[in-house]
Formats: structure tokens, C-alpha cells, sequence
């Protein structure tokens, strides 16, 4: 769970979400939701595995 929790940091805070965005693009998928992703894969998902850790 911790590699979890660095991985979504490391791509949330430090690659930043768009470079996924773009791969999905360049393979031709349309993603519509970014703004979505953007929010859970920086807020949501660190948080929520941390809760998830501590039970």
C-alpha cells in the first residue's frame, strides 16, 4: 500500500497528470473526464488509501 500511495504522488504531483493524458491520447482514446482524474489521482485516491492503511 505505501508504493501505492508514492506512485499516485509521484504522478499526481510530480510528472503530472497531463504526460498520462497525453499517452492515452496518442494511443487514440478520448478521455473526457481529466478534470476528474486530475482531482481524485492528486486528493481523493492519497487520502483514501491512507484511511484504508491505518484499518
Amino acid at each position: 500500500m505505501p508504493a501505492a500511495i508514492l506512485a499516485c504522488v509521484l504522478i499526481g504531483w510530480v510528472a503530472k497528470p497531463r504526460l498520462l493524458v497525453g499517452e492515452m491520447r496518442l494511443n487514440g482514446y478520448r478521455f473526457r473526464r481529466k478534470g476528474m482524474y486530475f482531482v481524485m489521482l492528486k486528493y481523493v485516491v492519497p487520502v483514501m488509501l491512507t484511511v484504508f492503511i491505518k484499518f
